[in-house]
């Protein structure tokens, strides 16, 4: 490469890399954490609001957002007409994955005027990493999180006191999951009192209440098809009446690579853009049409776009729009509302966005933690 198409790339990409921290939020201690707040027996409807507020928290720290907008899942009685109207613009890309300034929120879960559980929710992951029980005159600089995995999870500039409570971060069992309409209270009934376990205590309830609870909160912000899971569950009457198929476990371990395709959708629609704009990048002689890339990279997604038999056959994901073409907002916005940060991908987009024409040199992991979308 010649000096000057270097120095206009090295330009370029600078500022890309910029992008994708300058809304990292900073965090130097508990006090600085933003909070969702949601009942203990939340609505339907109050369910969706907080999945609106994570929404617009993650939009307002991302690495960059994708120019379609969220389309939630609807529960009975439809969406209120100023709903979306508080939805902040845009499908967000979270903050690239920092081992040393892990950045979190915190969603509350309100008991009653004296007493709230609290849950640590990573801006990188949107893992949920722990708990906590406040009560009325609780020192909140000083009451014990008790983290899932290990106690390194939670870092000790933001929860000062921390305890392993011996439930894993990971899933247990997705089979075993059940989304009811007590599920939140029932978690917080068994958890008001609790003493981490000991490696021989029998924690499958609590783990199994764990993982419902991570599935709610978690997958339901990242996926339609999750939220309309947690939608349904908490206004049927009926206990335990959502529970996976085998192909929605599949989907949630297949999150960081579908994050990976949406950017890849993304940034060849900009390319077919700038195509049609006459700059010549797509000539097959200097580098491939990343549309004919994306068709092959999609094929071992494709089982998620059939009818799922669990999910009154609907598709869990879709990749085509109405003229059967692959459409952009289908994937990114109707399928998945959080995309995992995936570093090459979302800076080449991010550079495209800024009109960059040239045809890519090889790029790099630019720190140790820019990491390719997968889990940590």
């Amino acid at each position: 490469m010649s000096k000057l198409k270097q120095d206009v790339f090295d330009k370029a990409h600078e500022m890309a890399l910029a992008a994708t921290t300058r809304k990292r939020p900073t965090q130097r201690s508990y006090n600085d954490l933003d909070k969702v707040k949601i009942t203990s027996r939340p609505t339907a409807l109050q369910l969706l609001h907080m999945y609106k507020d994570i929404h617009n928290l993650f939009v307002k720290h991302s690495a960059a957002l994708v120019p379609r907008n969220v389309c939630f899942a609807q529960p009975v009685g439809g969406i209120p007409s100023t709903f979306k109207e508080e939805l902040l613009d845009g499908v967000p890309v979270a903050i690239p994955y920092d081992k040393q300034n892990l950045c979190f929120f915190i969603i509350e879960v309100v008991i009653d005027k004296d007493v709230v559980f609290q849950f640590p929710m990573r801006f990188d992951s949107m893992y949920c990493c722990g708990f906590r029980v406040l009560e009325l005159g609780d020192d909140p600089l000083e009451k014990i999180w008790y983290s899932f995995g290990k106690v390194q999870i939670l870092p000790n500039r933001l929860f000062k006191n921390r305890k392993k409570s011996g439930l894993s971060l990971d899933y247990n069992n997705l089979r075993k999951i059940q989304i009811f309409g007590g599920l939140v209270a029932k978690f917080c009934h068994h958890f008001r009192a609790f003493q981490p376990l000991k490696d021989d205590d029998d924690n499958s309830m609590a783990q199994q209440l764990k993982d419902s609870i991570f599935f709610v909160f978690s997958e339901g912000s990242r996926f339609w098809f999750a939220m309309c899971l947690s939608l349904e569950g908490v206004q049927c009457k009926t206990v335990y009446c959502v529970r996976l198929t085998d192909l929605m476990a599949n989907l949630i371990q297949d999150y960081g690579d579908t994050s990976r395709l949406c950017v890849y959708l993304w940034l060849a629609f900009l390319e077919r853009e700038m195509d049609s704009a006459a700059t010549s990048l797509h000539d097959k002689s200097r580098f491939p049409d990343l549309f004919l890339a994306f068709r092959k990279e999609v094929e071992k997604f494709l089982k998620y776009a059939e009818a799922d038999p669990g999910f009154n056959n609907r598709p869990l994901i879709k990749f085509k729009g109405s003229n059967d073409g692959y459409c952009l907002g289908a994937l990114v916005g109707q399928s998945l509302f959080i995309i995992k940060y995936s570093c090459v991908l979302v800076r080449k987009a991010l550079m495209r966005e800024a009109n960059y024409t040239r045809i890519w040199p090889v790029m790099f992991k630019v720190t140790n933690d820019d990491v390719e979308c997968y889990d940590d």
